[in-house]
């Protein structure tokens, strides 16, 4: 752009959105693999280990581009009064060690898993999902991880989920990389 003359462009792609979250050690999913509806767990406490791929039947799915949720309103709410959960989730490739808080806004009660590990557990969400409910913070090893997060129907109330990274010891990284996403 810059050899193209076009500064003005550079001028907003280097202060616009993305660039400013990228600065921050923010990393917004575009997309993220959602699960077939399963039988309902009530508030998530007896949950203790993901289920297996082949039950849960992932499938990628766009988060919506301007807000950034995944909205699974259509699959939640044909469960009406009966009770639901279904998964999010993604992996995550760290080049190093480092720390991070997963940002989550949740409308119905969720339990996140971290490799596998619960980490985190609110079994109490309700509408409406907002950015940044919750922040649990983990210690990421260098190498791929995988994500998953559960979240109950609320009887047919629940809409989706918020779900970014950002990453906490960029101060102290040599090399300021994000985790990848997919």
């Amino acid at each position: 752009a810059l050899a193209d003359g076009r500064i003005a462009w550079l001028r907003r792609a280097l202060t616009g959105y993305v660039a400013r979250k990228c600065l921050d050690g923010t990393v917004i999913p575009a997309a993220l693999n959602v699960s077939a509806l399963q039988p309902g767990a009530g508030r998530l406490e007896t949950l203790d280990r993901v289920p297996p791929a082949e039950r849960l039947r992932w499938q990628r799915q766009a988060v919506e581009p301007d807000t950034h949720f995944c909205n699974l309103h259509d699959r939640l709410q044909a469960v009406g009064d009966e009770d639901a959960v279904v998964w999010i989730g993604c992996r995550v490739r760290c080049l190093a060690p480092m720390r991070v808080a997963v940002r989550l806004g949740y409308d119905g009660p969720v339990k996140l898993f971290v490799d596998g590990r619960p980490v985190f557990h609110d079994p109490a969400g309700t509408n409406p999902a907002k950015p940044d409910m919750a922040a649990p913070e983990v210690a990421l090893a260098a190498g791929e991880h995988e994500l998953a997060l559960a979240l109950g129907a609320n009887q047919g109330k629940a809409w989706g989920a918020f779900l970014r990274f950002q990453r906490l010891d960029l101060a102290d990284a040599a090399v300021p990389f994000l985790p990848e996403i997919g």
